[in-house]
């Protein structure tokens, strides 16, 4: 078995969410890398809440069994805080602890386009996990002033990483290479772990994203019915419901293939530039990365 230990043969990879998460989750288990998905009750442990390093270091090494030589990719996108940036999950707080657990471990991080971003969890909480009702304007400026807006400042959060864990121990990679060379993109992240590179992407299930006007619309309106109720409902039964609605998304976006697709108008795209133009600029100085040919906002106008 893996002797984590102090992690030095050890990555975390800690999101972001929308960004690839699931693609290496089905990815990286068909390489050399050893994987593991950090699940639902471990991450409670080192996201919130009082903490017990020992107890959660010795329950991660028990549900770990790879060769003790293989490196180990653990992975959990909730590890750089809440999806929409919410204080109750602190990205520092939970780094802090990872760093006691395993002092030294190396750290990768996937960043996207915010506004991609922002399109994509926004989609996702309309029709597939979320009872989102509101219009694309009306969430951003609800979600971006509670949290929303800081998470995606990235330069902020790359220098946390450095300043924890050393800046030869964190890794960003932009989610839009994946487009260009998802071969490359998965090597990349094997070399940084100390694993051997592939010479050919394994088939893996795609996440669907719907997009079509008339999906979307459907679900805004089903949705406002939902959420009065939703309390009431057993935890099971919410969870199926969550899930037929991913299933029947996929249905009406097959039939709704040659409608239009939601895009963000000329209002939220300069909006987002302008949020965003500084800290990309300085997320460029401190990876190297040419954020600009990603088409970052604030970068090529």
């Amino acid at each position: 078995m893996v002797n984590l230990d102090n992690g030095q043969n050890l990555t975390v990879h800690v999101g972001l969410h929308k960004a690839a998460s699931t693609y290496l989750q089905s990815v990286i288990p068909a390489t050399d890398l050893g994987f593991y998905h950090l699940d639902r009750p471990l991450y409670r442990q080192i996201a919130r809440g009082p903490f017990d390093r020992d107890a959660f270091a010795a329950e991660v090494q028990s549900k770990v069994s790879f060769p003790e030589d293989r490196p180990l990719l653990i992975s959990n996108e909730g590890l750089s805080g809440h999806s929409h940036g919410y204080a109750e999950l602190d990205p520092e707080d939970i780094a802090n602890r990872i760093k006691q657990v395993w002092p030294a471990t190396r750290i990768l991080l996937i960043i996207r386009n915010q506004l991609d971003y922002l399109m994509s969890l926004y989609t996702y909480r309309v029709a597939n996990k979320g009872l989102e009702s509101a219009s694309l304007q009306e969430f951003i400026d609800r979600d971006g002033p509670a949290g929303l807006y800081d998470k995606l400042c990235y330069d902020e959060l790359i220098a946390m990483y450095y300043s924890i864990f050393g800046t030869d121990n964190v890794h960003i990679q932009p989610f839009e290479d994946i487009r260009i060379d998802p071969l490359e993109f998965v090597n990349r992240i094997l070399k940084f772990s100390g694993s051997e590179p592939i010479k050919a992407i394994p088939d893996t299930p795609a996440n669907v994203s719907v997009k079509n006007i008339p999906v979307l619309k459907f679900w805004r309106f089903a949705n406002r019915f939902l959420a009065p109720v939703w309390p009431l409902l057993p935890r099971q039964t919410r969870r199926d419901i969550l899930r037929q609605k991913t299933d029947i998304s996929i249905r009406l976006g097959s039939y709704f293939s040659d409608s239009p697709k939601l895009e963000p108008d000329s209002a939220i795209r300069r909006e987002i530039a302008d949020r965003y133009r500084n800290s990309n600029r300085r997320t460029e100085k401190l990876t190297g990365i040419d954020l600009s040919k990603y088409n970052y906002p604030g970068l090529s106008d």
